[in-house]
């Protein structure tokens, strides 16, 4: 019985000889903060996950860390969201971020302000899937029937472009006239811009559109001016029957070749001097007259008169360009005879 006695006392010595009073077991405060992402690529519009761990000089987690996290990023595009300010649970916390510029490395960057404490990563972000058509010009007028360009690139929703589009894209345009020249159904380049020739003939507001032809909800839509042609003909507009030697109005309108009146355009060239014309020799005529932008393409004329009775014709032509012409055939009567 006395031997175990002592064999006890030894085993308590040993114990209290390998830890003395003056050891701690307590981790210190954090002194760094970390942060890792579950992915090395993001895509574009598509959340992913962060940690934030608090950890002291060691390495340890600091479980007690009560700091505020507040989250920044590099890469300020529409469309990105990052965490609101948010406290770590037990020294840690997992956050959902979503960024949308591609083809950048980018910053994302959680600090304790009141701590002085921060870190940073740096995460790719690649592009969505295919959403829309984006056109550019090259900033030159559009002119009825004359050949013209503008360039298509394929974007993601956040406008970003799209280097793995294998998509096939197919135009159609709001001028349907016969005349009408669009790009054939075409694969995009990817790498970036690709340019398209068009002619288009109706002059006015008008559109192309590229769908996507697999997928038509891929679509965009291009909106221009298109200005009229070089005037080509000249048309007149008189009353069909007139009384002789009585004043009357016409209009003459000046028309490109596909029947745009040539209101504006580089191929307006105005000034433009009209000279009229007539079968009837005794008839009274307006003078030459020199049409200006400011006429629209179209102009009222007064004090027309007409003499010798039955089918007579007024014309008007391009003193210029005397092949530029029109005519209208007005038929003069007499007046009526009251009994």
């Amino acid at each position: 019985m006395r031997a175990g006695r002592i064999v006890a006392t030894l085993i308590v010595t040993a114990i209290t000889w390998a830890c003395p009073p003056s050891a701690t077991l307590a981790w210190t405060s954090a002194d760094h903060l970390e942060m890792t992402t579950d992915t090395t690529t993001a895509t574009a519009g598509v959340s992913f996950q962060v940690t934030v761990t608090a950890r002291d000089s060691n390495g340890n987690v600091d479980a007690a860390f009560a700091g505020t996290i507040h989250f920044t990023t590099s890469a300020v595009w529409p469309g990105y969201v990052l965490p609101p300010d948010s406290e770590l649970v037990g020294g840690e916390g997992t956050f959902s971020v979503t960024l949308t510029r591609a083809f950048v490395s980018t910053d994302i960057t959680a600090s304790d302000a009141a701590d002085s404490l921060s870190t940073t990563v740096q995460i790719m972000v690649a592009n969505g899937p295919a959403d829309h058509f984006a056109f550019f010009d090259k900033g030159r007028p559009i002119n009825a029937g004359v050949g013209a360009e503008f360039f298509v690139s394929v974007r993601d929703r956040y406008d970003n472009g799209c280097p793995d589009y294998a998509g096939t894209v197919h135009f159609t345009s709001s001028d349907t006239s016969p005349g009408v020249v669009l790009p054939a159904d075409s694969r995009v380049y990817t790498g970036g811009p690709q340019i398209f020739g068009f002619i288009l003939d109706k002059a006015g507001p008008q559109t192309i559109t590229a769908t996507d032809v697999a997928s038509p909800q891929v679509t965009g839509t291009y909106a221009f001016y298109v200005h009229p042609g070089d005037v080509k003909t000249i048309r007149i507009d008189a009353p069909a029957t007139v009384t002789t030697t009585k004043p009357f109005d016409i209009v003459v309108t000046l028309f490109d070749a596909f029947g745009n009146v040539v209101t504006d355009g580089m191929f307006a060239n105005y000034p433009r001097q009209i000279h009229f014309t007539s079968s009837d020799l005794l008839a009274t005529l307006p003078p030459d007259y020199t049409f200006t932008s400011a006429d629209r393409g179209s102009r009222t004329f007064s004090g027309v008169v007409l003499v010798t009775p039955g089918a007579q014709t007024i014309g008007a032509r391009d003193v210029a360009r005397p092949t530029v012409a029109g005519s209208t055939t007005v038929t003069v009567t007499l007046p009526l005879l009251r009994l």
